[in-house]
């Protein structure tokens, strides 16, 4: 497996973690309403345990690898050389849209 192919799943990862993160933005207000319920109570445990993680992969890391990612992909297309063997199409492309939406977040 190539440098670009490994970043660019790790860049995919980060992403999820990062569409994960604006859904735990709205998960206390749906999640504690019926405390006595024991599913609620693990929900809870797990969330505060995994958020952490997710929180700093989706909001740290997501925002440093998919510019390396998406500029390393410019890279490749302009030298002209194959992209499709070594990157998936489809990886490129929700990287770069995720690129689209960090870069509208952070000029808003």
């Amino acid at each position: 497996m190539s440098r670009i192919a490994f970043l660019s799943r790790v860049a995919f990862i980060a992403n999820a973690c990062f569409v994960l993160v604006w859904f735990l933005r709205y998960l206390p207000s749906w999640a504690y309403k019926d405390a006595n319920s024991l599913i609620t109570t693990l929900a809870a445990v797990a969330v505060s345990g995994i958020s952490s993680m997710i929180l700093i992969i989706g909001l740290v890391l997501s925002f440093i690898i998919n510019p390396i990612v998406n500029v390393w992909y410019a890279g490749i297309l302009i030298s002209r050389k194959p992209f499709s063997e070594r990157v998936p199409v489809w990886l490129a492309v929700i990287n770069f849209l995720f690129l689209v939406i960090q870069l509208y977040l952070v000029l808003k």
